[in-house]
């Protein structure tokens, strides 16, 4: 047996066989919507301390994934709305703790998951954009790039400095609401969802303006994990911690369990250009 300069194959007999070293787990962290408290409602009950278990319970279900598919690296997609934010006056009737607090407890528990990610796989890459809920002001009066969002990362960074193995992708994107990842060879976007839709029109609409067809868009803002090929584009959605007990989500009979969306990018068949998913509950 011989192995290959770069070690990700093992050949015998002129054939490529799997070694755990292969494969790079995509992992979605979206809508968190930290500070909202919907109270004990019939789609079940959401608050800070709810969010602070469900980021708990979300770190186990990867160390399982991770164990599982003996994953190498990890590339945490960070896609906006942490905060539940001051968008609203109904928003702000729901909120428990006001927007700096909001961006300062997602923030640690940010940072406390990356680095407990950090411990299990070989290194770990991070990317974000912001969302919707994450303005500082009413949509039409506020900047795509004023997002509080943007406080979330920027706080992990200097938090993680000495983390060797923990990199923030700063450099890797279009727009403060477009990034991407090159996973195993293949190129995924990343965006809110807010100016996105799922469906042929809006994938066109994203990849005539990047000037690029890419292998796969990574989405949220939906509150649902979908997983879909669009035109030859896969669409990872990922979900939400926040269930559906918001006053929004009621008064349109919009319910769900929380969720995020978790890919497994096989490296040894990214020539191929297939990808394997999962999403948790």
């Amino acid at each position: 047996e011989l192995i290959s300069s770069s070690s990700q194959y093992v050949t015998s007999n002129n054939k490529i066989k799997f070694i755990p070293e292969d494969r790079d787990i995509l992992i979605c962290l979206s809508d968190v919507h930290m500070g909202l408290d919907t109270g004990k409602t019939l789609m079940g009950e959401y608050n800070p301390q709810v969010a602070e278990k469900f980021f708990d319970n979300y770190l186990n279900q990867i160390d399982e994934i991770i164990k599982t598919h003996q994953v190498r690296n990890a590339y945490v997609a960070l896609l906006g709305d942490a905060v539940n934010g001051v968008i609203h006056f109904t928003t702000q009737l729901e909120n428990n703790e006001g927007l700096i607090r909001q961006i300062q407890h997602v923030s640690e528990l940010v940072a406390h998951f990356l680095y407990e990610i950090s411990k299990r796989v070989t290194r770990v890459y991070v990317n974000d954009v912001g969302g919707n809920h994450s303005r500082f002001g009413k949509k039409d009066e506020t900047l795509r790039i004023d997002r509080a969002d943007s406080l979330v990362p920027w706080f992990a960074k200097a938090k993680l400095a000495n983390v060797e193995n923990i990199e923030f992708l700063d450099c890797c994107k279009y727009d403060p609401t477009i990034a991407y990842f090159n996973i195993c060879g293949l190129q995924f976007l990343l965006c809110h969802g807010d100016y996105d839709s799922c469906d042929a029109s809006g994938v066109q609409k994203l990849v005539m303006m990047v000037g690029e067809v890419p292998y796969g868009i990574v989405i949220g803002h939906n509150h649902a994990t979908k997983y879909d090929e669009i035109s030859g584009v896969k669409v990872i959605q990922s979900g939400t911690f926040a269930t559906s007990g918001s006053d929004y989500c009621i008064k349109r009979r919009l319910s769900g369990n929380p969720s995020q969306a978790v890919a497994i990018i096989d490296r040894s068949r990214s020539e191929e250009r297939r990808v394997g998913k999962e999403c948790r509950s």
